[in-house]
C-alpha cells in the first residue's frame, strides 16, 4: 500500500514539474523604456553581457548563472539578475507571466 501512495505522488509531482516548464516557455521579456535607458548609460562590454543574461533568463529562467534573487520589502513581488558582479536588472512577472525588466544599474544603486 505505501508504494502505490509514493508513486502516485511521483507523478503528481511530475505533472506540476511539466506545468512550471510549458509557463516557462511561455514567457516573453518585456523591456521597459527606464531599463533601456538606463542600461544605455553602461560601457558596451556591461550592455552586451546585459543582453547575454536577458536571451539566457528569457531561454532558461531558472538558470543558476543568473543569480537570481527575490527581493523583500519594499521592494516585494520584483526579483533581480545579474548582469556582471557590479551591475543588477529588476524584475516582475506580470499577471499573464511576462517578465517586465524594468530597472538596472549598479548593485549599490539599484536597490534604492
Amino acid at each position: 500500500m505505501p508504494i502505490r501512495a509514493v508513486s502516485s505522488l511521483r507523478i503528481a509531482k511530475r505533472s506540476s514539474v511539466t506545468h512550471r516548464a510549458e509557463a516557462e516557455r511561455n514567457m516573453t521579456i518585456v523591456r521597459l523604456d527606464s531599463f533601456e535607458r538606463a542600461l544605455k548609460r553602461f560601457p558596451k562590454d556591461v550592455r552586451e553581457l546585459a543582453e547575454r543574461q536577458i536571451r539566457l533568463l528569457e531561454a532558461h529562467p531558472r538558470d543558476l548563472r543568473l543569480h537570481l534573487k527575490k527581493l523583500h520589502r519594499p521592494l516585494e513581488g520584483v526579483y533581480s539578475f545579474r548582469i556582471t558582479r557590479n551591475y543588477r536588472a529588476l524584475f516582475y512577472f506580470d499577471a499573464n507571466n511576462n517578465i517586465i525588466i524594468f530597472e538596472t544599474d549598479d548593485r549599490k544603486d539599484v536597490y534604492r
